[in-house]
């Protein structure tokens, strides 16, 4: 196998670019995906999709380029609805979004119930099927434990055996889990060996300074729709870049000052105040697209 550059469906067809640039308006509209198009039937016109991104400070012209990209990536699919043409996320990537980000899903954390240890080879001469896996194990929150063997707590083993079959790895891992850690150093220090936690720490930190209540760039605490809408989707665009890489360890394998948690509660104390609100905005700015469609359908 070389070149495994997307992600394939059950039918070994292409389904996901990940070789696709990473630019700020693809991932704000990943978090227009995962927040709010689940309470609009799944879609968005593109001149919504336009003006919420306008809103977030993406000109009409990069809004448009991160649309055409992510559909040309297997992301998005055009659909015309009523008249007015648009974007719904793919059956394939919305399946890979509720297995890739269930932290952002769900409020309920997953019971530690062991590790899981993945081990793979990949020769030199297959350099690039090397660096897809490596990169996807990083997004999943895996730590080295040595060369070619990754751990993670034992709760993402399903997903992650389905994304490895998926990207067509499976002749090259081996998957394995073990209940308890024992080695000649603590848990904690173990752990730090294996993830960057220092990193990671320092930015929920500079997270919490820059998106938590007493900050200037703080969100509002009586925000108008719109204002919700910026304050919230720029706030969990933040968050999720940061906490795709959390490994999600139990208590006794971080240190006794991490502010994963806080970051978390900032964020889950956000979805509350501002997601209706955000919402409202959303609806207004999908109708006020309508009502221009059918003005315009008219005049022809």
């Amino acid at each position: 196998m070389t070149g495994v550059t997307q992600l394939k469906d059950k039918d070994g067809r292409l389904a996901l670019d990940w070789q696709m640039p990473s630019t700020r308006q693809n991932s704000l509209i990943t978090d227009l995906c995962l927040q709010y198009l689940d309470q609009l039937g799944d879609w968005l016109p593109a001149a919504g999709y336009v003006r919420l991104l306008g809103d977030l400070g993406v000109p009409e012209n990069s809004a448009r380029t991160g649309l055409h990209r992510m559909t040309k990536g297997g992301f998005l699919r055009r659909e015309t609805r009523d008249g007015a043409s648009g974007y719904a996320p793919t059956t394939d990537w919305r399946r890979y979004m509720s297995k890739r980000y269930p932290e952002l899903l769900d409020d309920h954390d997953e019971p530690f119930t062991g590790w899981t240890l993945l081990s793979f080879s990949i020769p030199e001469s297959r350099r690039s099927d090397r660096h897809v896996l490596r990169s996807s194990l990083a997004r999943q929150g895996f730590g080295t434990v040595a060369n070619g063997l990754w751990i993670r707590p034992d709760s993402v083993r399903a997903p992650v055996a389905e994304l490895i079959e998926q990207l067509g790895f499976t002749e090259d891992v081996r998957l394995f889990t073990t209940a308890q850690y024992q080695g000649s150093v603590s848990l904690r220090e173990f752990a730090s060996q294996c993830w960057d936690l220092d990193t990671l720490d320092r930015q929920y930190r500079d997270f919490i300074a820059e998106r938590g209540p007493r900050s200037p760039g703080g969100p509002s605490a009586a925000p108008d729709p719109r204002q919700a809408f910026t304050d919230l989707t720029a706030t969990h665009n933040q968050w999720r870049l940061i906490v795709q890489a959390d490994p999600r360890l139990p208590a006794e394998a971080l240190p006794s000052d991490w502010t994963g948690h806080e970051a978390r509660a900032l964020v889950e104390n956000l979805l509350n105040t501002h997601r209706e609100p955000a919402l409202d905005h959303v609806r207004s700015a999908l109708e006020a697209t309508k009502t221009r469609s059918r003005r315009r359908q008219s005049e022809q």
